[in-house]
């Protein structure tokens, strides 16, 4: 099998006369239904960036900061182990019936400490957790089965599927993410109209979910996460979303009268930091006519790529 050719140069680092490392990635710029930018159309495996209809699929509609977790794809810190380990307090939940892979956490000095402790991996370290967590308490509160939360013909995957199906209006294929849940291929341009929908959604469940999400940004990430960071600095003007093996995906929430705007980006070698933070700057910087927020964000990567790169290397892009 040939290695897709959708991926491009974004960037490159240069060292001295010549460039010596290149980032390859495929990215989209998505604005009210129209692509303003892009590598090529791509399809993309949603995992963690579907964690918003999940939520909405589980049915629970509450206020408490913990419940940010279902939206997470978490580090593992304490912060986010004693977050699960309330839900799984009031809806007598044990670890054990969760189907996720035991895991050390994605904070690798949280992950260091357990491993000279001696601690084995557990299954709320791994960084879907979360949203096992979530459909587990849904079971709970519906009193639905909570022996196979995990199935496509369970009620919540069915409320997946078919709000899912709603938003896309065409058929999309369903796989098993590596966590165990299904999850979804689709375009790069479908799942970006999701987002959107997303943020220009007025009803109270949705609302909800983005209060929640704005509100507890540390707990959908973690310490020195590029999403938690990005979130923070927008202060309540976008949605940032880190999923597994190189995707990031930033949605503007901005005012009535103000275009949103969706950038999804897709890395080719997988997950890597700074070259996420880098190639979302290359993209920022090249944009025409960013919102106030966009261009808040500009200013934050280019005081932060600075901390990537040494003084002697350049970011070279190629869009």
């Amino acid at each position: 099998m040939n290695p897709p050719d959708q991926f491009k140069p974004i960037f490159g680092l240069k060292r001295g006369p010549s460039i010596d490392f290149l980032v390859f990635a495929q990215y989209l710029v998505y604005q009210q239904g129209h692509t303003l930018s892009n590598s090529s159309e791509f399809q993309v495996l949603c995992r963690s960036l579907l964690n918003p209809w999940q939520f909405l699929a589980a049915g629970i509609v509450e206020e408490d900061p913990f419940w940010a977790m279902g939206l997470s794809l978490h580090s593992g810190q304490p912060i986010h182990i004693q977050a699960l380990e309330e839900i799984s307090r009031r809806y007598h939940i044990s670890e054990e019936e969760l189907i996720c892979p035991r895991d050390f956490p994605l904070h690798w000095e949280t992950a260091a400490r357990l491993r000279l402790q001696g601690t084995r991996p557990r299954r709320l370290h791994h960084p879907n957790a979360g949203k096992h967590m979530l459909f587990l308490a849904s079971c709970a509160h519906h009193d639905y089965d909570r022996h196979s939360y995990w199935s496509p013909s369970h009620p919540i995957q069915k409320k997946l599927f078919s709000i899912v199906g709603k938003e896309v209006k065409s058929p999309i294929q369903s796989v098993t993410d590596h966590c165990g849940l299904p999850t979804f291929y689709m375009s790069a341009s479908q799942l970006c109209q999701m987002w959107q929908n997303l943020a220009l959604s007025q009803q109270p469940n949705v609302h909800a979910l983005k209060q929640l999400w704005l509100r507890n940004p540390l707990l959908i990430g973690g310490s020195g996460r590029l999403d938690h960071e990005l979130t923070s600095v927008c202060s309540g003007h976008a949605l940032v979303k880190e999923g597994a093996d190189g995707l990031l995906l930033l949605q503007t929430i901005t005012a009535k009268d103000e275009p949103q705007t969706t950038i999804l980006i897709k890395l080719a070698s997988g997950f890597h930091k700074t070259h996420l933070g880098l190639a979302l700057k290359t993209i920022l910087d090249k944009m025409p006519g960013k919102p106030e927020v966009l261009l808040q964000l500009c200013q934050y990567l280019a005081q932060k790529s600075q901390d990537w790169m040494d003084s002697s290397t350049q970011c070279i892009p190629f869009i």
